[in-house]
């Protein structure tokens, strides 16, 4: 699987079959899910590469719901 520049937002699936938002981290390839005033360093927010099953860019300005591309 192909996956997002570092740092990019991005909307997400997991193997469980949930949407989440956030953004993915080349470091620590994986999938960060950006929650309230939870910061990354919780392990709840953190999705390893091989737990994604699906996944689309963002805009940027608008971390909302602008898609603009799929994989």
């Amino acid at each position: 699987m192909l996956y997002p520049h570092d740092q990019s937002p991005v909307l997400f699936k997991d193997k469980e079959g949930i949407n989440r938002e956030g953004k993915y981290v080349l470091s620590m390839q994986a999938f960060i899910e950006l929650a309230g005033d939870e910061g990354p360093e919780d392990c709840s927010n953190v999705f390893p590469e091989a737990d994604i099953i699906q996944w689309e860019y963002l805009e940027r300005s608008e971390m909302d719901g602008g898609l603009i591309e799929a994989f």
